[in-house]
């Protein structure tokens, strides 16, 4: 189970679904990406984020009714304890059908799973999960590279947040930042500071003139 400050909602295919920091930036971050690609909503939205044990079991218990074994169930829909989705750093996507098994076929002829599994999942490195085309998880590697890259972070600091050694305040990655910049014992050395002050910097000109702005200078620099 993620930190309970960490889990924030993100729009959906059914209004909104919860999900743990940074999955929810990741996820916002990929739609984009689809969108400019050409991919209209609903493709991409999240169909399923974290889910409660209590949820899990609701979905097993439909799962036995459905397939009519345990071991069968299990080809499909995990016991509550067992799925990823428990970690809050996994989700199911709308990639041109719904998340069940009779759709699978389908799901793997459409574009919009070719363009996840050819482009985006490397991009953001998720893991599939072959049996389900649907089912995307962000490991502790993906979530450390992720806000390495977008936060100018060293491995070290994020190594410690994914280990949750260090909390974010409600996964709020700037405020944290500006607060801590200059505490040694959270930000890692001279060039560490240099980089989260680049951050900080960043957020203004975003406000202004857009991410690719930022993009430019961080290559730059």
């Amino acid at each position: 189970m993620p930190p309970p400050e960490y889990l924030h909602t993100v729009n959906s295919y059914y209004g909104e679904k919860p999900l743990a920091w940074p999955a929810t930036e990741i996820v916002q971050d990929l739609i984009a990406d689809a969108r400019e690609a050409g991919f209209n909503a609903p493709y991409f939205e999240v169909i399923s984020g974290f889910r409660t044990y209590a949820q899990q079991d609701r979905l097993f218990q439909k799962a036995l009714k459905k397939y009519g074994s345990d071991s069968a169930a299990r080809e499909w829909v995990a016991p509550p304890g067992k799925s990823a989705h428990n970690t809050g750093y996994t989700f199911d996507l709308y990639l041109g059908g719904p998340i069940k098994s009779e759709a699978v076929d389908q799901i793997r002829r459409d574009p919009a799973y070719k363009y996840m599994r050819d482009v985006l999942a490397p991009k953001y490195n998720i893991s599939p999960y072959h049996k389900e085309p649907w089912h995307w998880e962000c490991d502790k590697n993906c979530r450390a590279t992720y806000i390495m890259n977008k936060y100018g972070l060293d491995g070290e600091l994020a190594r410690q947040i994914v280990d949750e050694e260090i909390i974010v305040p409600q996964g709020n990655m700037l405020a944290y930042l500006e607060e801590t910049q200059d505490d040694s014992r959270v930000t890692s050395g001279q060039e560490t500071k240099k980089k989260i002050g680049k951050v900080l910097l960043a957020t203004t000109l975003i406000g202004a003139v857009g991410f690719g702005t930022w993009v430019f200078l961080k290559r730059r620099g």
